[in-house]
């Protein structure tokens, strides 16, 4: 017999999520869920290091801890126990891809034709840049 598996040993989670973990068993015990070094959930809800900790036991022969709320610090090692065995799992919280992007608008404004023609040399020899910069309004 396996005695004790867990379906995914990385766990991956973005901040404020849920993370679900299997736990598998064949054999008898108390079934917990362990930070490493750490406390332990050994009754169907409470938390870690704040954040919550659910087990569900319903199932036949596996057992489902959710973490709700990931921060962080929720990162780590934690150990699916159940009886004396024990299987690591190592949950990596990351941060949220943010949804807002940044976008630079520049305008171009046109200015009309002046009525009379205009010699380009002079135009170019005289302080034109600071004209043609006030044209881009950046917002």
């Amino acid at each position: 017999g396996f005695g004790l598996f867990v379906d995914h040993q990385e766990v991956t989670g973005f901040n404020g999520d849920n993370a679900t973990i299997h736990c598998h068993y064949n054999i008898s015990g108390e079934m917990q869920w362990c930070r490493l070094g750490g406390p332990c959930v050994k009754k169907l809800s409470g938390s870690i290091n704040g954040t919550g900790v659910t087990i569900n036991a319903n199932g036949s022969n596996v057992f489902t801890v959710t973490m709700s709320g990931l921060r962080a610090e929720s990162g780590g090692w934690y150990l699916c126990a159940k009886g004396n065995l024990q299987m690591p799992v190592h949950v990596t919280v990351k941060e949220r891809p943010s949804t807002t992007t940044r976008t630079t608008t520049r305008r171009l404004t046109t200015f009309s034709s002046t009525p009379e023609p205009v010699d380009p040399t002079s135009v170019f020899a005289s302080e034109a840049s600071t004209t043609v910069q006030a044209g881009y309004h950046r917002s």
